[in-house]
């Protein structure tokens, strides 16, 4: 090759390279840009998801838990309101029918990583639930130890009927998303067909008191 054609050669591959247009040699940088971007967007969409995911996943075991707490609220009602019954009787009863450890675990282990998604109100009485639920296991062992005398055992019986009255209150004002109501000792007897001597002997000192 001459040197004139080597020349024409030059001057042909720079008339092509002036004619290729800007976006054309852009389109690769952005498209590789976009494609980058797009992932990263997928995978904040996915983690999103995820966290939500999980987020209803604790909350559903919160609310199992919630129902479950509040079914052994009810089964502290009954064994205490026997126990009571049988005390008014002068006899001894076997405390050893009172449910054992009732605090509500996997609360106590999820519900500090989700709180925030729960109104203030109901943040509230989950964590006045894990106090009642806390007071209620330890009234529970006090009853299950034995008390030296029949008013000994009555008194412990006493204090668990009391506070599974406000557990179960509690409880259930937070799966219904209502205000909790305390005064439920004569409720849920009657909701649950229970009868007890010491029930009618309590509601009948309430009625005179009044």
């Amino acid at each position: 090759m001459d040197v004139n054609s080597f020349a024409q050669c030059l001057s042909y591959v720079a008339t092509i390279s002036k004619a290729t247009p800007l976006y054309e040699k852009l389109l690769p940088v952005a498209t590789t840009i976009i494609g980058i971007a797009v992932g990263f967007l997928l995978n904040i969409a996915k983690e999103s998801k995820k966290e939500k995911r999980e987020t209803q996943e604790k909350k559903d075991c919160i609310a199992t838990e919630i129902n479950r707490m509040k079914q052994t609220a009810l089964a502290c009602y009954k064994v205490s309101l026997k126990i009571l019954d049988t005390n008014m009787q002068q006899k001894s009863s076997n405390g050893h029918s009172m449910p054992g450890r009732v605090e509500p675990i996997l609360i106590q282990e999820y519900f500090k990583s989700v709180a925030h998604t729960y109104p203030t109100e109901t943040q509230g009485h989950i964590l006045h639930m894990l106090d009642l639920a806390a007071t209620l296991s330890a009234l529970c062992a006090i009853s299950r130890s034995n008390p030296s005398s029949i008013q000994e055992e009555s008194e412990a019986a006493a204090n668990v009927f009391s506070n599974a009255v406000f557990c179960y209150a509690i409880c259930d004002a937070i799966l219904n998303n209502t205000q909790p109501d305390y005064r439920q000792q004569f409720d849920i007897a009657k909701r649950y067909d229970i009868k007890s001597t010491y029930l009618d002997q309590l509601k009948t000192n309430v009625v005179e008191g009044h």
